[in-house]
């Protein structure tokens, strides 16, 4: 055994003991740092609305589910340098009561958090104040009481929430101790002592406020006399003189003289004068053996008065200046507390001695100042935007088992309104024993009776009442509802809500009226109509509604990441020699579809060989050939998009998808390809090379952008993409250029913008569409509606509203009553699914929450199918099948809505044969036909008529649209075919004088030969179908409830007439016979004569003198025997009659009345008169009389136009289901 000495086991000890203590060192410092911090907020409250100067919170920091709030270092960020609130070593926020936005920031273990709270305090709330000095109207602060002979005035300065300042008048208590003294207004005097004066003010529950000053006087033995004003000259009535010995006031121990006591006496520094004798007089005044003297010239008064300050609303009191002018042409201002003043009325405003006025109410006001023996006055309107103006009852009785709660809005004088507390009015019913309202807070309770019953709340003055309803136990709401779920919407997600009556039925409850609150401003807001905006955080949130006594809930848990079930790359992978950008599309659990950002997925590719795929999910090609999937993933949703790669682009085959036609815009071009597979892709077009073969007549660009030179004749567009081409020609006629715009879109309200349609009908009668940047967007009221390159947005704003888009001399508007309660409810596909060789359009319908029902522009909407290898649709609707049988569903998404329609496709059940249900025979009415189709199965289909191509054999004798065909009245053999999955069907028939109704003695064609019958019948009703109901239309300024209002909108809608620029329709003006000579031509569409010739001498130059003219060619009119007509003299009666008389076939025109007038007999027009009253188109002015020499008016006029058309029976038929 070896043996060790002592030394040797010491230091052997001492090693041991220090590799213990590393190891113990090496553990302690190994220990794993925090893996997450997070901030407690109390209540999880982040908004607060009444936050008190001095008012705290305390924070809390967690990591790893353990306190370290003490631990953490703190620090707060407040926004713009404002002094919102700070925050201490323990987490503990103060805050300082200024609106605004502060971000406090927690670091604990390399790991930093931070949370942002928001103050919004009422505008108003008034956190401190403090004394401020005042130089006329305007505060000194900072503010250092000084010693002064003068008189000082000092104010209170209010420092409010909203980080404004301004000055308090009112409720201020000032008290003084020492050597000075203050009035209530604020006004220090000195008293000429030496020692220490203090002012202090106490304003409600705020500390008190003073200032201090230590006077110390010398006595320099000057002796001075101020003058009030600055100025000694004449005035009636009596001047203080005061005298001042250094500091001191001595006037009362002075001894004063006048220089002319006839003239001027003056007794302790009083002067009065007694007459205007003198040029000058002087004033001396004489104290302790000094003397000090002021002169005057006694001619030498105030001439005129001037008030300089302006009559204008403000919060704060204004101090009102004078300005006076003397004889000798000197002008000074007068001090305030020298000149009398007076307000009048005084419940608009008052004004104290000093001058400060203080307004109260909106009206006109009257400030008049009298001084020098003078008096003026100004005179002003006083308007503030925030009075209260009127109040409202925002809910309207409705039985309740349970006690509701009723609300009150203030309607501002600047149109704004506010919320009034319901325990500040004063409440009332009519009818107790139905229902009674606590008179202090408003609160309704029903009693179970039955009855009408009015309720009525008081407010400063204004009352407000609701209508008077009939309450009905049986209809009081049993339980309330909100009808959606929730999900997370990068957009946001409307709620609506239905109640259960006591009776059982359920009604829809418009949002607006329920108050809405969520328990999670982190998670989701709601506003007040129940619009739900998500923040993006992760957690749970329940929404709740109230209303008419009852609540309704939803919660939910958001989970933005994970909240979708389905995830989809919406492009085929093809080869490309540029990268690819891919985008994604997620569908929630709801089933609503929502654009994801391609940055915030995961991109990966199976081979990067092939293809690689960056993180915005852009795809490059390597060349190399093989199968490669692109994969992305969001939350816990993967989407893949596989395909085999080919240097050849993987196509068989290249198209153009658009016909070449001419259009004075530039036209974009598509590109679609199909695949070995048999399926189809879309080709990007900017991916392939483009080129025209006729520069003159058409360019194209890199993009496939064709734009039309101006030029006809045959083109071709070529487009090569890999080792495919694509060619499409056409013959392009550059006179068919566009003759009227159309939008295609209906308005209606929408918390998304609304993109519109624009359409241009060319000459020949197709329809293109218009790029919505190329014209002019105008709306009519941009408080209810704004409108950029046809996107309108919605203001939340219920009104009428007129969207305009305008492109050269063309215009085309869509106006409508923009209701926000009335939003887009239903959408539907009004076509089923069914195999076809040829594309199918699909057409859309679409249901508003009132019910009323539209039509849908297919182009408006967004389409999709479920599997483009069985059926692909376009932008358009129109779906084509790819002859592979299977389960496909094509949706359509519009305005938050979506419909979708789904078939199993198979391709042996194809069309047989086409045949169209009815046989065709004139009518002067349209005809509307209808398909059925007879599937190789045996099947039969009906055929959508709109689904089909329609053509017309001869367009002279009819046309046809959609299936409705549209007789001309010509004689004519005419054939109707339709089109439809490779298959055809027509029906033909001959017009011809003994089918065609219009040759016959019958209603229809009522009017003589100078008029078209067809035509006017045809077009009249054609405009007559597009009116809306006659309650949307808004109705002129001057004729809401005018006798003619009906009249008026329908003639409007028809372009018979028009409005004035000021929005007024002047119904009771009269009519000029120029301007009856254009309704006639308009309403009747006379043919304008284009040359310069004219018959009369006074119309050459008229802006009458086309409508003028084309009567006059026709017969209908004559002008007087100097050869005038007289184009501005006013239309009388007769003259109406008569020219009216000219228009009509009375022979085929029943008589309706046998009317007589006994101030006719004699006058020229009288047989015009009698058969213009027996066809029913007049019935005179009552008491027997027509009164044929009285003016037209525009109303009159209109009226009887109206009439003379409903003598077709068409036109009558139509005009009586407005």
């Amino acid at each position: 055994m070896v043996s060790l000495s002592r030394m040797r086991i010491k230091k052997l000890l001492i090693m041991i003991l220090c590799l213990t203590l590393v190891m113990q060192w090496g553990m302690v410092s190994g220990v794993k740092a925090a893996s997450s911090l997070d901030i407690q907020v109390p209540g999880d409250q982040y908004v607060y609305l009444d936050m008190k100067p001095g008012g705290t919170i305390q924070l809390t920091s967690i990591a790893d589910g353990v306190d370290v709030t003490d631990k953490t270092a703190w620090n707060a960020v407040n926004e713009n340098g404002k002094n919102i609130a700070d925050v201490d070593a323990s987490g503990l926020v103060t805050f300082t009561g200024f609106n605004g936005n502060v971000t406090i920031n927690a670091s604990y273990d390399d790991n930093n958090k931070y949370v942002t709270l928001q103050v919004q305090n009422p505008s108003n709330t008034l956190l401190s104040v403090g004394i401020v000095g005042m130089a006329g109207s305007q505060m000194i602060d900072p503010y250092v009481f000084t010693y002064s002979n003068q008189p000082v005035q000092l104010a209170l300065k209010g420092n409010y929430a909203n980080g404004t300042t301004g000055r308090i008048t009112s409720g201020i208590t000032w008290t003084s101790t020492g050597v000075a003294s203050v009035d209530g207004t604020g006004l220090v005097i000195f008293s000429g002592k030496n020692g220490v004066a203090k002012i202090e003010a106490k304003y409600n529950s705020f500390p008190v406020e003073f200032v201090t000053c230590d006077v110390d006087l010398k006595n320099t033995g000057d002796l001075s006399i101020q003058v009030p004003g600055g100025v000694f000259a004449y005035s009636p009535t009596p001047i203080k003189l005061r005298l001042f010995n250094g500091a001191s006031e001595v006037t009362n121990a002075a001894v004063w003289t006048s220089s002319n006591n006839s003239v001027v006496t003056v007794n302790n520094g009083v002067v009065n004068f007694t007459n205007q004798k003198s040029p000058k007089v002087t004033i001396t005044a004489n104290y302790g053996g000094k003397s000090s003297e002021v002169t005057t010239s006694v001619n030498s008064v105030v001439e005129s008065i001037a008030i300089t300050t302006p009559i204008s609303y403000s919060q704060n009191s204004v101090q009102m200046k004078l300005e006076a002018t003397y004889t000798d042409n000197k002008k000074v201002a007068v001090p305030a507390s020298d000149i009398q003043w007076s307000a009048s009325p005084a419940s608009v405003a008052t004004i104290d001695n000093s001058g400060w006025i203080t307004y109260k109410n909106n009206g006109d006001l009257t400030v008049t100042a009298t001084y020098g023996g003078r008096s003026t006055s100004i005179t002003g309107k006083v308007f503030n935007s925030n009075v209260l103006t009127s109040i409202k009852i925002n809910e309207t009785p409705s039985y309740s088992s349970t006690s509701v709660n009723l609300t009150l809005t203030g309607i501002l004088a600047g149109g704004g309104s506010q919320s009034i507390v319901a325990s500040e009015a004063t409440w009332s019913s009519d009818n107790t024993s139905v229902a009674s309202v606590n008179k202090n807070t408003g609160v309704v309770t029903y009693t179970g009776q039955y009855g009408y019953v009015t309720i009525t709340a008081s407010y400063k003055g204004l009352t407000a009442s609701t209508q008077r309803v009939y309450i009905d136990p049986s209809t009081g709401i049993k339980d309330l509802k909100i009808n959606e779920l929730l999900y997370y919407s990068s957009s946001g997600q409307q709620l609506s809500l239905t109640a259960t009556l006591n009776n059982g039925t359920v009604q829809d409850i418009t949002a607006s009226k329920a108050t809405w609150s969520t328990n999670a401003t982190s998670i989701a807001s709601v506003d007040s109509k129940g619009y739900v905006r998500y923040t993006g955080n992760k957690g749970n949130v329940t929404i709740t509604a109230l209303y008419s006594g009852k609540s309704a809930t939803i919660s939910a848990s958001i989970d933005p990441s994970i909240d979708i079930y389905d995830l989809r790359i919406n492009e085929t992978l093809y080869y490309s020699t540029t990268a690819v950008p891919l985008t994604l599309t997620a569908t929630n659990r709801y089933g609503n579809e929502e654009n994801i950002p391609s940055s915030k997925a995961t991109w990966k590719s199976s081979d990067s060989t092939i293809a690689t795929v960056n993180s915005s999910g852009s795809v490059s090609y390597t060349g190399k050939e093989g199968y490669v999937t692109i994969s992305a993933t969001y939350g816990n949703r993967i989407a893949t998009q596989t395909e085999y790669i080919t240097t050849d682009y993987n196509l068989t085959a290249l198209d153009i998808n658009e016909d070449l036609f001419y259009s004075p815009f530039p036209m974009q071009l598509s590109l679609s390809g199909t695949r070995y597979n048999g399926s189809t892709a879309v080709i990007t077009s900017s991916s392939a090379v483009w080129s025209s073969s006729d520069t003159s007549i058409a360019t194209v660009n890199s993009s496939g952008v064709v734009t039309y030179r101006g030029k006809s004749g045959n083109v071709t567009i070529k487009a090569t993409y890999g080792n495919r081409v694509a060619t499409k020609t056409g013959y392009i006629d550059a006179n068919n250029t566009i003759e009227a715009l159309n939008i295609e879109s209906d308005l209606f309200y929408n918390t998304s913008p609304l993109t519109l349609i624009l359409t241009g009908t060319l000459r020949d009668g197709n329809k293109q569409n218009i790029p919505l940047s190329s014209v002019s967007w105008k709306s009519s009221d941009t408080n209810i509606a704004t409108v950029s390159n046809g996107v309108v947005t919605f203001k939340g704003r219920s009104g009428y509203v007129t969207i305009t888009a305008t492109y050269s001399k063309l215009s085309a508007t869509v106006d409508a009553y923009i209701d926000t309660t009335v939003t887009l409810k239903q959408l539907t596909i009004n076509e089923s699914l069914a195999y076809s060789n040829t594309p199918v359009p699909l057409s859309l319908t679409g249901v508003l929450s009132n019910s009323t029902q539209l039509t849908i522009s297919p182009v408006s909407a967004v389409w999709k199918s479920s599997d483009t290898s069985i059926a692909t649709v376009s932008t358009s609707g129109v779906v084509t099948y790819k002859g592979k049988n299977g389960n496909v569903t094509i949706t359509a998404t519009y305005a938050n809505r979506t419909a979708a329609v789904s078939a199993n496709i198979n391709t042996s059940a194809t069309l047989s044969m086409l045949e169209i249900n009815e046989s065709l025979n004139y009518s002067s009415s349209p005809v509307t036909l209808t398909l059925k189709g007879k599937l190789v199965n045996g099947t039969t289909q009906t055929i959508s008529s709109s689904s089909a191509t329609w053509q017309s054999s001869n367009t002279t004798i009819a046309t046809v649209k959609n299936g409705v065909v549209t007789f001309t009245g010509k004689a004519g053999y005419v054939s109707i075919s339709a089109s439809y999955g490779g298959r055809a069907a027509s029906v033909a028939t001959t017009v011809n004088t003994t089918t065609n109704p219009d040759n016959t003695n019958n209603t229809n064609s009522p009017f003589a030969i100078t008029v078209n019958n067809k035509e006017v019948e045809t077009r009249i009703l054609n405009k007559i179908r597009n009116i809306k109901p006659l309650y949307t239309i808004p109705n002129y300024s001057d004729s809401g409830n005018h006798w003619a209002s009906r009249e008026i909108k329908i003639a409007k809608e028809l372009e018979l007439v028009s409005g004035y620029e000021d929005g007024t329709f002047k119904p009771n003006n009269n009519v000029t016979r120029g301007d009856f000579a254009i309704m006639i031509a308009r309403t009747f569409n006379m043919p304008m004569s284009g040359g310069s010739y004219t018959p009369f001498k006074d119309v050459n130059n008229h802006y009458a003198k086309q409508s003028i003219m084309a009567l006059y060619n026709l017969g209908i009119i004559s002008g007087y025997q100097d050869m005038t007509f007289k184009p501005d003299n006013k239309i009388t009666r007769a003259e109406v009659v008569t020219i009216l008389s000219q228009l009509i076939n009375f022979s085929k025109v029943p008589v309706t009345s046998n009317v007589s007038f006994n101030d006719t007999n004699k006058h020229w027009a009288a047989n015009q008169i009698k058969q213009i009253a027996n066809a029913g188109i007049l019935s005179g002015k009552g008491d027997g009389k027509f009164a044929p020499n009285d003016n037209t008016t525009r109303a009159e006029a209109i009226s009887l136009l109206l009439r003379t058309l409903s003598l077709n029976t068409n036109i009558k038929n139509a005009l009586s289901s407005l």
